[in-house]
């Protein structure tokens, strides 16, 4: 019974991590920083929403800061 309950939990184990999907970032955007940032912490957050969005992968959190983003930016689908 042992080997049958030790067999089961590896199974399990190994089913739930093979479905995981790669872990989600968080991308922080704060006005006023440099332009040569990249967004990991609120330290080296982007200057602005547009950099972040496209080193976004699906999944991931942009987290911007109060403050003025003097740009335009177009979403698609």
């Amino acid at each position: 019974m042992r080997r049958a309950s030790a067999f089961c939990t590896l199974w399990m184990t190994i089913t739930a991590a093979s479905c995981v999907p790669g872990q989600a970032a968080v991308i922080y955007v704060k006005a006023g920083q440099r332009p040569t940032m990249n967004g990991r912490t609120w330290e080296t957050a982007f200057p602005a929403v547009g950099p972040a969005l496209s080193a976004a992968q699906p999944g991931d959190d942009l987290w911007v800061a109060a403050g003025v983003y003097g740009e335009s930016i177009a979403l698609k689908e």
